[in-house]
């Protein structure tokens, strides 16, 4: 009988015993999830760009424009001339000559180019028609025929361009009428004369 107590005794004892070493574990506290943190508008610093003042600028005074000599243009026509009568001593201007043909008159202009006529060099073309585009045309409406070796002995240095080119003169002397076009033959120093150009009586034959 004693044996069979303590056979049961141990039997209890060996049951018990898992039992304990379970109890004498510590079993971990649950926790919490962790709450997953969601950035919100307000949460995250949003970096403000920096504001630009606009920059008013002072004014500054415009540079004033350096105005260019502009070359005054060459006539590409020629004025139409009106007849008129003339006073004792007046001249007319190089475009009226047509109305003037057979006359004996003062005929003023501004010399465009003086161009020789001949390869002796003892005529020249004195152009005073500003339409008229350079040396190698002649003549325009009207021009001055000059027989130069009895208007100067000898030839003044620098020929006649340097002498009268760009120049205003009078000629003196009968309108002819050769090849379509108006002249006045010009043989003796009487008949030429050079002058200012603001000296001509009719302005409009000395501007160009």
């Amino acid at each position: 009988m004693r044996k069979a107590w303590i056979v049961q005794g141990l039997a209890v004892f060996l049951l018990l015993l898992p039992m304990g070493a379970c109890g004498g574990q510590e079993r971990p506290e649950p926790t919490a999830p962790a709450a997953s943190t969601v950035s919100t508008a307000t949460e995250t610093a949003v970096p403000v760009a920096p504001t630009v003042e606009p920059t008013i600028e002072e004014p500054t005074a415009a540079p004033t424009a350096t105005p260019q000599p502009t070359a005054t243009p060459r006539p590409t026509h020629t004025p139409v001339p009106t007849p008129r009568p003339l006073a004792e001593g007046e001249c007319i201007a190089w475009y009226e000559t047509p109305s003037f043909l057979g006359q004996d008159v003062c005929v003023e202009g501004k010399v465009n180019f003086v161009r020789s006529a001949n390869p002796a060099r003892s005529r020249f073309f004195l152009v005073v028609d500003p339409s008229v585009p350079d040396i190698d045309h002649c003549c325009g409406l009207f021009y001055g025929w000059l027989y130069v070796e009895s208007l100067y002995d000898p030839i003044p240095t620098g020929g006649l361009s340097g002498l009268l080119e760009g120049r205003c003169v009078r000629l003196h002397g009968t309108v002819e009428k050769a090849h379509g076009r108006y002249r006045v033959s010009v043989k003796t120093p009487e008949q030429l004369e050079v002058i200012e150009c603001s000296e001509c009586q009719t302005l409009d034959a000395c501007r160009f």
